[in-house]
């Protein structure tokens, strides 16, 4: 790798950490660090288990229970066994919590007005794009192909959406039922 593409790379980092706030100890004007709002943002309205936040996130298990930790403390998430496997645990926003999280996407709204305001139409469509650019390509280079359980719902997920996708393709339409599919097996 040039040397040259790692400083732009770097450049780049240094100033959307600075511009997103990344480095001041209370993100958006809110008495927490970017980490925990952040959290909070991935909880949601509808909850979430600690599997799936250490997933989406890609934090270790130690810091994400810190984070998580921290906004219990202070009654903005409450922790609990998971109703249908209790080796798992759920995070929910408090009354607070959804408080909170609504006063942080509120101000992530004006931050972003702030970035694009100074800006023509012409330069806020041009940021728009790059912007769209540079997450698809970072989704891209941070993707991973690795096995997984065939029979696992990520898999069948992708075989659904391999059986739709073979359904547009022929006029006549893919009928699963009708097919010889391949016993889950074959793919391991």
């Amino acid at each position: 790798m040039s040397t040259e593409r790692v400083a732009v790379v770097r450049r780049f980092n240094r100033l959307v950490t600075q511009r997103a706030g990344a480095l001041e100890e209370r993100f958006l004007g809110k008495d927490r660090p970017l980490g925990q709002s952040r959290v909070l943002y991935e909880i949601g309205e509808g909850g979430a288990t600690l599997r799936s936040l250490r997933s989406r996130l890609g934090l270790d298990s130690g810091y994400l229970s810190r984070l998580v930790q921290a906004l219990a403390a202070v009654s903005l998430v409450s922790v609990e066994e998971d109703r249908s496997d209790p080796r798992v645990r759920r995070v929910h926003l408090t009354a607070d919590g959804l408080k909170e999280l609504g006063e942080i996407n509120v101000r992530s709204d004006q931050v972003a007005e702030e970035v694009l305001s100074p800006l023509s139409e012409v330069q806020q469509g041009r940021l728009i794009d790059a912007m769209d650019v540079v997450v698809r390509l970072l989704g891209l280079s941070g993707l991973t192909i690795k096995p997984a359980d065939p029979n696992g719902p990520e898999a069948q997920w992708c075989l659904g959406r391999y059986y739709e996708e073979l359904a547009d393709r022929f006029d006549e339409g893919f009928a699963v039922n009708q097919s010889l599919v391949a016993d889950p097996i074959v793919f391991r």
